[in-house]
């Protein structure tokens, strides 16, 4: 019940007087970290006899918290006893306790005695200490009837463990009785309802009564509430003790924004969890669907990759015809899986990650990656060998290729080697600028760095047999074994073979007439869409069809002969079909020379021969090509090639018989 009455001028500075006056009888507050004397120790009554008899625990605990009260308009600072199972008392707060355990205050006596400060005792069981250095008995608080009564605790509470313990143990709501105040008005249950227009009855959940304060609060305003925030209302924090038109007030407090947001605060701790910790799990939550998300888009780009399949295409936009190859595999996926779904449906303009930016960022990183593997396996390897070519590209800019060629140990799941495999990885071109051996040793030795192994280990070299590669004084193997003894130059043995071939053919005019004629023979039917579909409108048992004769590797023109030797008959059908039916001279002229050519017995013996010839060299190349090949079964292959070219050369009657054969067919 509120006992307020107005106090006139005068009243308040004869009362003010007062309180001075009987300070003034108090003892000086150092007067308690001195031993009493003999006859001091006599001395009971005094104004604040109660603190002289309280333990030193009392006088020195940092468990108590200062409370406002108003009183007209004088603020007094009283000190209220946490334990509030004993009634409740006023004390004055003595000294404040020390983190060390014992220390000692020089009060300016003139002999200079330390005077020993009284020590605060470690907290007892129950005991939590705030931000502040205040000090909360959470024991004596749980024996009370109403646990989470605002007068149990300070006014502003930072310690989130002591926000956690009043909102387990719900809001102080009691039933009544409830005092009235001199208007003869009180709180009712009530209010702890509203009623709508309706007779629906909705509960006011954040409004709470405290029985020592007789007075309202907001719980939520007074644990969550910002006090500096505009807007915020402190009597709510505080507590409310006039009952006059406190509906209007509840209506009012309700609907205001800060309300609001410190009840959405309340609500996600009385979920367990802190504003913090929402955001974190929204932020778990977007990284767990990016997260797949760039998991689908890598494995599309992978498997895009792989296949060696186009990314781009005519634009780049979704929901847009001639998109590319990827967007249209992700548009596809994503009819099917609805993160991906998703994904197409955020407002444009937002990430997604599918941009040829990205596309681009993702294959550089995932050929570092496959890189970084290569490069680990070889450098856990004992020796390697490097082979390296240079070629020209498309735009005629001159690129050199790195391959690696190493022996990896499979091993069981003891660790014991079960297989020996030889690998070969290629690392990727590298630009020449320098064509010099000078030049290409240097971008060799930069790309060995720059991958992180060690010439050290190198036992071998191949390259081809230009000047610049295999020169025995300057070239660049000569260079590399300045550097490194052991690293053996050996030239290419397929493409050794090949210029044994070039130079075994190169004077001799039939064979070059002969091949000319066959390049003129799929120029003829591959320029003309029409001729080549007569050609193909003759269907043989065999579906092979006319191949381009490849200009430098001679063991790959064995694909264009074996294609003329089974088509040998369609061929000379569709150049008389030609000749009979084309509107054209110059075609029926060209028809009629290569039709002559392809009649001869010498060009019919030749495919004969030249196809018994080039597959055994065909098949020999390919073996030579083999990652596995090792040097013993390349000479070994090698041998076995000779003996039967050598063997074929005795049989010149079987030749001229299955030529025979061809012709008359």
């Amino acid at each position: 019940m509120s006992s307020y009455h107005h106090q006139s001028g005068a009243q308040k500075r004869k009362k003010r007087l007062e309180a001075n006056e009987k300070s003034k009888k108090n003892p000086k507050i150092t007067s308690f970290f001195t031993a009493p004397s003999a006859g001091e120790s006599a001395k009971a009554s005094s104004p604040i006899e109660s603190v002289v008899e309280a333990s030193p625990e009392t006088l020195c605990s940092p468990g108590s918290v200062v409370q406002e009260s108003e009183t007209g308009d004088n603020t007094i600072a009283e000190t209220r006893s946490l334990d509030v199972g004993s009634p409740a008392r006023e004390t004055v707060e003595l000294c404040e306790a020390e983190s060390e355990p014992s220390t000692s205050l020089d009060v300016g006596s003139p002999a200079g005695d330390n005077v020993e400060v009284c020590e605060a005792e470690p907290h007892r069981s129950g005991e939590l200490e705030l931000v502040g250095g205040d000090v909360i008995d959470l024991t004596a608080i749980a024996a009370e009837k109403y646990i989470t009564d605002r007068a149990n605790f300070p006014i502003t509470i930072k310690d989130p463990r002591v926000k956690r313990f009043i909102i387990s143990h719900g809001p102080c709501r009691p039933v009544g009785p409830f005092p009235r105040d001199d208007e003869r008005r009180c709180f009712s249950v009530s209010y702890y309802e509203k009623i709508t227009h309706t007779g629906l009855k909705i509960p006011v959940s954040w409004l709470c009564y405290s029985p020592k304060l007789n007075s309202v609060y907001c719980e939520p305003c007074w644990l969550f509430g910002d006090r500096k925030k505009l807007g915020l209302e402190p009597a709510w924090a505080k507590s409310i003790q006039v009952w006059r038109e406190l509906s209007k007030k509840i209506n009012v407090h309700e609907t205001s924004q800060t309300h609001i947001d410190t009840c959405v605060v309340y609500g996600h701790w009385r979920r367990e969890g802190t504003i913090d910790e929402e955001q974190e799990r929204q932020i778990r939550k977007e990284k767990g669907f990016w997260r797949e998300v760039l998991k689908k888009i890598i494995n599309v780009t992978l498997t895009m990759a792989m296949g060696n399949i186009a990314f781009r295409g005519h634009r780049e936009k979704l929901g847009k015809l001639n998109s590319g190859n990827f967007l249209a595999i992700i548009e596809l996926l994503a009819e099917y899986d609805p993160l991906l779904k998703q994904l197409l449906q955020l407002p444009q303009g937002t990430t997604k990650y599918l941009s040829p930016t990205i596309q681009n960022e993702i294959i550089e990183i995932l050929s570092k990656q496959v890189v970084n593997d290569i490069v680990s396996e070889v450098q856990q390897a004992q020796f390697y060998s490097l082979i390296i070519d240079t070629t020209q590209d498309i735009s005629k800019v001159d690129q050199m290729s790195q391959v690696i060629r190493y022996v990896s140990i499979k091993r069981d799941i003891s660790m014991r080697a079960i297989e020996v495999v030889i690998q070969e990885a290629c690392l990727g071109f590298h630009v020449v600028e320098d064509q010099s051996a000078a030049g290409i040793e240097q971008d060799i030795l930069a790309c060995i760095a720059k991958k992180g192994l060690s010439l050290d280990k190198c036992r071998g070299q191949g390259y081809d047999g230009a000047a610049t590669m295999s020169g025995v004084y300057s070239g660049v193997q000569a260079r590399i074994i300045e550097r490194q003894e052991n690293a053996l130059y050996v030239h290419c043995a397929a493409h050794n073979l090949n210029l044994v071939l070039q130079d075994a053919v190169s004077d001799i005019a039939e064979i070059s007439s002969f091949m000319t004629t066959l390049q003129q023979l799929y120029t003829f039917f591959g320029d003309s869409e029409k001729r080549w579909q007569i050609l193909s409108s003759f269907n043989s048992e065999s579906s092979v069809t006319l191949k381009k004769l490849c200009p430098t590797h001679w063991s790959s023109r064995f694909d264009s002969l074996i294609a003329l030797r089974f088509r040998y008959a369609d061929v000379l059908k569709a150049l008389s079909k030609i000749i009979l039916v084309s509107s054209k001279k110059s075609e029926r002229e060209e028809a009629m020379r290569i039709k002559t050519k392809l009649e001869s017995f010498h060009f019919i013996f030749l495919i004969v021969l030249q196809s018994k010839i080039l597959s055994v060299v065909n098949s020999l190349s390919k073996v030579l090509q083999s990652p596995s090949m090792d040097l013993s079964r390349t000479a070994q292959l090698i041998k076995t090639a000779i003996e039967e070219v050598s063997q074929f050369r005795n049989n010149f009657d079987e030749v001229k018989k299955n030529a025979v054969l061809l012709a008359q067919n």
